[in-house]
């Protein structure tokens, strides 16, 4: 399976099945859609798929950007409630921690998600590279790139491995022609393989 997030007003979310029976490279079954951010009351977005029998959970979300606290509760309530199943979970988003210092005010929500049993995919395959994915320029004309801290994050629970993980659109190459940078995020770009095992029921 292949995962992608990117940050900004309104996230792209994609996920893919890959079939290892099937050519390298062919996409079996395919969820696209872009998600409006929902206010802190609202429920995260979630899609549940099955697979060859096995059953996940992906979820995507975007944590408050302006009030460490909010991060925190909100943290809180992905656990309680797309998280809170038996199922493989897979949760990608905006997560507005920087997952690599403990110094950040809002630290507590990403390690709240590690008690929890999640793994930081970046971390299991690319530690200690830094992975930065925020924050160019409002303008997005900044010649060089600014990006210094990891707060884009794909984290997962359950039988996963991973295959690959890298940062997009954070070279001079992606800049546009105009010299515009592509989002003010880099994108994170992950492919996890779910072990086989017998599907478990929510």
């Amino acid at each position: 399976m292949v995962v992608g997030a990117a940050g900004g007003s309104r996230d792209l979310v994609q996920s893919f099945w890959a079939d290892e029976a099937l050519a390298p490279g062919h996409l079996h079954g395919m969820y696209e859609a872009f998600v409006d951010h929902p206010p802190f009351d609202e429920p995260p977005n979630y899609q549940r798929a099955q697979h060859r029998g096995h059953e996940m959970l992906f979820v995507t979300t975007h944590l408050d950007s302006i009030v460490p606290l909010i991060r925190i509760l909100q943290a809180g309530e992905l656990l309680r409630t797309a998280a809170n199943t038996s199922l493989p979970v897979v949760m990608v988003g905006d997560f507005n921690i920087v997952a690599d210092n403990g110094l950040d005010p809002s630290f507590p929500g990403y390690q709240a998600i590690i008690n929890a049993g999640f793994t930081d995919a970046w971390r299991s395959k690319r530690a200690p590279e830094p992975g930065f994915t925020c924050c160019q320029a409002g303008t997005l004309l900044n010649p060089t790139s600014q990006l210094d801290r990891r707060i884009d994050l794909v984290v997962f629970r359950g039988p996963f491995s991973v295959a690959d993980i890298d940062i997009i659109g954070d070279q001079q190459a992606d800049r546009t022609g105009s010299g515009l940078w592509p989002s003010d995020h880099a994108g994170v770009a992950a492919t996890l393989r779910l072990r086989a095992r017998q599907a478990q029921n929510q």
